[in-house]
């Protein structure tokens, strides 16, 4: 385990990305958010004992940091790429797990999805084939997302404790939680894996399983964090939907 300084949950930042636009079917990685969220990502398509079709992604990004409520509207895309209610809505907040001062492992949210909305399981034209059992370090990993897209990476650590994450609108340390067992990955060549606006997205390995779920970054660093996506699922009692 290691120690981790303060990194940041930041808010979307305004890149051309053709992931930014409205998308119908559904589908991973394009822009998403809360209605009173600037934008994140579609991380996965999940279904619970009820039998109802989920959005994975971040509770910053569908939950507003904890400030949601249940029905909240969510919109496609995000409100920071011109999604608008009732023009853009895609569904309603559903669950989320609540952020803590201190020992979270999960930054997670799911939305319950309109009935008259079609859906599709492709990561940029890759097929989900199913939940990674372990992470090594080293491991090869991509995603696809709202602001950098398809990206790739390395795992540098894992069960990493202490991740302060800074959640405050301007950065300034006021509203600072606390993550415990958390993956770490960097970009390829020294690029960046992520930056604000691809929170949420699903990061996948080389054999395209799941293994964690984007949700901080630092810019200067260049370095990502991941909740482990059992975790994630185990939270709410989810499965991933693969095809």
């Amino acid at each position: 385990m290691a120690y981790v300084g303060r990194v940041t949950a930041p808010r979307a930042v305004p890149q051309a990305a053709n992931f930014r636009k409205e998308v119908r079917p559904l589908a991973p990685g394009y822009s998403v958010g809360h209605r009173r969220v600037t934008a994140g990502s579609i991380g996965a398509f999940v279904t619970r004992s009820d039998g109802y079709l989920y959005v994975l992604s971040n509770n910053h990004v569908l939950a507003n940091t904890n400030r949601g409520k249940k029905n909240d509207v969510i919109l496609q895309p995000g409100k920071l790429d011109g999604g608008r209610h009732p023009k853009h809505l895609i569904g309603w907040l559903e669950h989320f797990q609540e952020l803590a001062a201190v020992g979270n492992t999960i930054d997670a949210a799911l939305a319950s999805v309109s009935d008259e909305l079609d859906y599709e399981v492709s990561y940029n034209g890759v097929d989900l084939v199913g939940v990674a059992d372990a992470v090594d370090v080293k491991e090869r990993v991509w995603k696809v997302g709202r602001t950098t897209g398809h990206t790739t990476g390395h795992v540098t650590a894992f069960d990493v404790d202490n991740v302060e994450v800074d959640y405050s609108d301007e950065g300034d340390g006021s509203l600072v939680y606390s993550f415990d067992s958390q993956i770490e990955i960097k970009g390829t060549a020294g690029k960046h894996f992520s930056r604000g606006g691809d929170s949420g997205s699903l990061i996948l390995n080389a054999d395209n399983h799941a293994v964690g779920l984007l949700f901080a970054g630092a810019d200067e660093t260049r370095i990502t964090y991941a909740n482990p996506i059992r975790l994630v699922l185990n939270a709410f009692g989810a499965k991933l939907i693969l095809s």
